[in-house]
């Protein structure tokens, strides 16, 4: 999550705090180094043994000091390398996913709308379809009662000329059911 300017500005007024006591931690240091440094004048009974001694604690508390400051100056660059990632994050993230401009609003909004107006017709397209459709089986349905009507009528003169033919053979004779048996 990108960092606002406020949150910046309280960030660098906490950096700039930050630095302001490590200076007063310094001064104070320096005047306690002082009051320590004449606290190891050498007092004129001293022996060289006593004076080699001195410079020895003095070399080793002086390696110690080093070694915390090396370590509180890399402490430093960590969270000063950790502050300018986190700076150069919003940065970065404002570059990869930028944030919709009024222009592409309106491109989405237009595209939005061709496929709706798109889909509309489609729809409107398929209802005139079922509506013939629906048409078309309606007459489908009548044309079949009719072939079906039309098969009984078949039937019935079937069964007419079935039974005339039958009549003919038991009455050789009969001129109108010869008639129609030959038309």
């Amino acid at each position: 999550m990108p960092i606002t300017k406020k949150e910046k500005q309280i960030l660098d007024s906490h950096r700039e705090i930050l630095w302001i006591k490590r200076q007063i931690e310094q001064i104070e240091q320096e005047e306690t180094a002082n009051r320590e440094a004449h606290k190891y004048v050498i007092p004129d009974d001293a022996t060289e043994e006593h004076v080699q001694e001195s410079i020895r604690d003095t070399k080793a508390k002086i390696d110690e000091l080093k070694s915390e400051y090396d370590m509180l100056c890399q402490f430093n660059r960590s969270k000063e390398a950790l502050a300018k990632s986190v700076s150069h994050q919003h940065f970065t993230l404002e570059a990869l996913y930028p944030k919709i401009s009024d222009h592409d609003a309106m491109e989405i909004k237009r595209a939005t709308e061709e496929q709706i107006n798109t889909r509309d017709e489609h729809i409107v397209q398929f209802m005139k379809t079922l509506k013939l459709l629906n048409k078309k089986k309606t007459e489908l349905t009548e044309v079949q009662q009719k072939i079906m009507r039309q098969h009984e009528k078949n039937k019935d003169i079937s069964s007419k000329v079935d039974a005339l033919r039958s009549n003919r053979q038991t009455q050789h004779a009969n001129p109108e059911a010869t008639e129609l048996l030959q038309a």
